[in-house]
């Protein structure tokens, strides 16, 4: 669904699997992206978090939460002072 750009669809379906199974890391690694694709950064980076917390050693997760937190970052540094890239990955999934 996100590859046919309904975002809005594939994130319901996305947030119905997470209820089925809230430790299904795939299911919040796609509600975030298609949450990023419709333009929500606070829930794409809160759901972004999930999916790193519950699949550590999924590098492209983790790159992306990474992305996302240094556009953030970038838009307005004094916003996010206390921002660490310790904050975003953790030392033990490093």
């Amino acid at each position: 669904m996100c590859s046919e750009g309904k975002y809005q669809e594939a994130a319901l379906n996305y947030r119905n699997s997470i209820k089925k199974d809230v430790n299904f890391a795939e299911a919040h690694y796609r509600l975030a992206v298609a949450e990023l694709k419709q333009g929500n950064g606070p829930e794409a980076y809160s759901e972004f978090q999930r999916a790193v917390n519950l699949a550590p050693n999924r590098e492209d997760i983790r790159v992306e939460l990474a992305d996302l937190a240094l556009r953030f970052y970038s838009a307005d540094p004094r916003k996010h002072k206390s921002f660490t890239i310790r904050s975003v990955i953790p030392l033990s999934t490093c």
